[in-house]
């Protein structure tokens, strides 16, 4: 669970500073908080193992404002480089190289990958001719949804 009070912080009181209580996406001049963007793109991403007690990789998102299905893809970096690797997951893809698939109508998905080991993913979201990424989630070996 996560309260949200305002989009916007309200301009602070230079005369008592930190007084007020921020707690917007944007900061008062409406530029964007670094979290700004995890909200508009959520990812979560977990290792996991499978009752046959092989390694998985579970990945819940979406993309905010996603109206229908939206085109998105998950990537890894690749361990050491500023290079990103498409991640194919199970399901439906709708482009192969670039391991793209389509979210519910709603605009989220569900998807579960081949474990690759600990490391960086990120969500790609395609729209209007170009891919807009997510911030980078780091994902450890265990996680709290092993049982």
């Amino acid at each position: 669970m996560f309260a949200q009070f305002l989009l916007r912080d309200i301009r602070t009181n230079r005369h008592r500073p930190g007084a007020d209580y921020q707690t917007g996406l944007l900061y008062h001049n409406g530029r964007p908080k670094p979290a700004a963007q995890a909200f508009k793109l959520p990812l979560f991403a977990s290792a996991a193992d499978a009752p046959d007690g092989s390694r998985g990789l579970v990945l819940y998102g979406g993309v905010r404002p996603g109206q229908g299905r939206q085109i998105v893809r998950v990537q890894r970096r690749v361990a050491g480089t500023d290079m990103w690797m498409p991640v194919a997951t199970v399901g439906e893809s709708c482009d192969e190289s670039t391991g793209g698939f389509v979210t519910d109508a709603d605009g989220f998905f569900r998807r579960t990958a081949a474990w690759e080991g600990p490391g960086e993913y990120r969500l790609g979201w395609e729209h209007g001719g170009a891919v807009e990424f997510g911030p980078a989630l780091a994902v450890a070996e265990r996680s709290i949804i092993d049982g």
